[in-house]
Parts: structure tokens; C-alpha cells; sequence
């Protein structure tokens, strides 16, 4: 009985995170995406929002890895939608992105930092930008100081969040 309940949570979980649907933002400039991008050869879904199109770009590289946070510091920091246009994505092998993954030799770091990297420039491209900011969360922290030290022309600058015990 105990399995089939976990089997149901489980599931529920999983719904729902395939599912949810994010609240239209308020600003008639404003940008409200969830997307699909092929980065490195994989399909990653990629949230865009802020409540001004033309406010500085900040891609936030969640923790992981295997992690689902596309909306994790919309919940956590939603004040940063009205200062700029806050870039997420599910990485490979996470939350909406798991089903299009081809397994865990897809995981390494180096995968990791070149689909980043693939999203900024498609960013920078798409939205006539020459920088953006950029922040890593946790395992994010190496993904985001990879790409800082490697490009740092494509940044103005780098934050990054870890978690701490006091």
C-alpha cells in the first residue's frame, strides 16, 4: 500500500510540474515566454520573463544537476521581473528537459557549459543585447564561473548564490 501511494505522489508531482501554468505578467512592455531550444543537440525549455522587454537581460543557472527550477527564483525573488528580463531553463537531464536527454553521459560539466553558452548567445542574438548578467545557484555557481572566466566579454557581470547553514 505504501509503494502504491509513493507511486501516486510521485506522479502527481510529475504532472503537475508538466503542467503548471505561469501567471501573465501585468506590464504592457513586459515578455512572458516558456519555450523549446535545441541547445547542444538536446531540447531544453527555457522561461523568459520581465516585466520590460528592454530592461538588462539575467540568466540564472539553477543548482543541480537533475534539478527542475525553471521557476524557482521567480518564486523566490519575483521583485527581479521588474528590473530585468530574467532568462531560466530546465538543463539537460531536469524537470521538463528530462524526457529529451539521452541518458547521464550527457551530465558532464562540459555539455553543461556549452549548452549555457549556446543559450547566451542565442539570447544576446535574439534580443540585440551585447551583455547580460549572469547568475549560478549552488551547482550552477560552476557552470556560471566557467562561463564568466572563459567569455567574459559576454557578461556584466557574475553572480554567484550558494546556500548556507547559519
Amino acid at each position: 500500500m505504501v509503494y502504491l501511494i509513493i507511486i501516486f505522489l510521485v506522479g502527481l508531482i510529475a504532472w503537475l510540474s508538466f503542467s503548471y501554468s505561469r501567471p501573465p505578467l501585468k506590464a504592457e512592455n513586459g515578455i512572458n515566454t516558456l519555450e523549446k531550444q535545441n541547445l547542444g543537440g538536446v531540447d531544453q525549455w527555457v522561461s523568459i520573463r520581465g516585466e520590460n522587454r528592454d530592461a538588462p537581460m539575467l540568466l540564472f543557472i539553477h543548482g543541480g544537476p537533475g534539478s527542475a527550477n525553471l521557476d524557482k527564483l521567480r518564486q523566490q525573488v519575483p521583485e527581479l521581473e521588474q528590473h530585468f528580463v530574467v532568462v531560466t531553463y530546465d538543463q539537460r537531464g531536469a524537470g521538463k528537459s528530462t524526457l529529451s536527454s539521452t541518458g547521464y553521459s550527457d551530465l558532464s560539466i562540459e555539455k553543461m557549459v556549452s549548452d549555457a553558452y549556446e543559450l547566451v548567445q542565442s539570447l544576446k542574438e535574439r534580443f540585440g543585447v551585447e551583455k547580460i548578467y549572469l547568475m549560478g545557484f549552488s551547482w550552477g555557481t560552476e557552470i556560471g564561473l566557467t562561463l564568466a572566466e572563459r567569455y567574459p566579454e559576454d557578461f556584466y557581470a557574475y553572480i554567484g548564490v550558494t546556500l548556507s547553514t547559519h
